[in-house]
């Protein structure tokens, strides 16, 4: 498969594709290089994707379609220079991804699932160096003849979870067309993350988002503090204990609030958040709650089948009042 590296094209919504090696950070990488600059070992914003892979495995077409999506996206051989002052993206030739194997067949049951925890939440847990890169690396665990465990890790500076996808199914692809020898039934992409960050960039200098940042100043003018009691600032670095809770509603109930949901003309998202707005209304003492929710930050087409970092934490503020 040949890629072709800058093309200049015009895109349907007036974007191209330009020359670029350095390119201004997007507004959502900002947020990542202040939090990294503050702790730079945090791996609370390492982005891991594990993938189980049954059957025969012909490994170098792995590698090969691994590295093909480093070739084919910039950001993913992206770094970040702040010699200068701002910090800039400054993207790098493709290069070799570190790439490591173990085969772990020899091992059983058990064992077996504990020493690929293990290594695989060690590479999880890696320290990234946004300066100096890679921000993509790969481990493939032998567990069997045909069973493998593989994990690709980034930096969320350069993917999200919407990237996961985009990822995925090019990997599908182009392993597939690896493996079978002929050419991978990839478009190639309208335009590179740098071109979306240096237009994002040329609008914020032309002013052209002053009449979003004046709504949302409004908007969360006089915002309160955390809703739950025990929420406060301790003046420590920001850590990220964290657990996972699951509730299973039974059917009768989830049919009822579809139900809702429908008359209301609403989706069952806004249904259940509504509920969970409630409920932190009623634990804090409160009757003005603001909440964040990820937003995936890719309004145009052309951003869709792009890996890197659009996703945006939209702030919702519900105000309850006596009905």
């Amino acid at each position: 498969m040949r890629v072709s590296e800058n093309p200049s094209t015009d895109t349907a919504f007036g974007w191209r594709r330009r020359d670029l090696i350095r390119a201004p950070l997007a507004l959502p990488q900002q947020a990542l290089w202040l939090a990294y600059q503050l702790n730079p070992s945090n791996p609370a914003s390492n982005r891991p994707v594990f993938l189980q892979l049954d059957g025969p495995l012909h490994n170098e077409s792995l590698r090969r379609a691994v590295h093909q999506i480093q070739l084919r996206h910039q950001t993913l051989r992206t770094v970040f220079d702040a010699g200068g002052g701002d910090p800039v993206q400054v993207i790098q030739p493709a290069s070799e991804i570190p790439w490591a194997e173990a085969d772990l067949s020899g091992l059983s049951g058990e064992s077996q699932r504990e020493e690929a925890r293990q290594r695989l939440r060690a590479e999880a847990l890696r320290r990234f160096d946004l300066e100096q890169g890679p921000l993509l690396c790969g481990l493939l665990l032998r567990l069997g003849p045909e069973r493998h465990l593989l994990g690709l890790f980034t930096h969320h500076i350069v993917f999200d979870g919407w990237s996961e996808r985009v990822l995925l199914r090019e990997l599908k692809e182009l392993y597939a067309a690896f493996a079978e020898d002929r050419p991978a039934q990839i478009p190639e992409l309208p335009i590179q993350y740098a071109d979306f960050a240096a237009w994002q960039a040329e609008r914020l200098e032309r002013g052209e988002l002053q009449a979003q940042a004046d709504y949302w100043r409004r908007q969360l003018s006089g915002a309160p503090p955390a809703a739950l009691p025990s929420s406060k600032f301790t003046g420590r670095l920001q850590d990220f204990p964290a657990a996972v809770h699951r509730l299973e509603i039974p059917p009768a109930l989830t049919q009822q609030v579809r139900e809702l949901s429908r008359r209301e003309r609403v989706t069952l998202f806004m249904t259940l958040f509504a509920a969970f707005q409630l409920l932190l209304a009623r634990y804090g003492g409160k009757d003005d709650i603001l909440t964040g929710i990820p937003a995936a930050g890719r309004s145009q087409l052309e951003t869709e089948p792009l890996i890197g970092c659009f996703m945006n934490v939209l702030p919702v503020r519900t105000r309850f009042r006596e009905a």
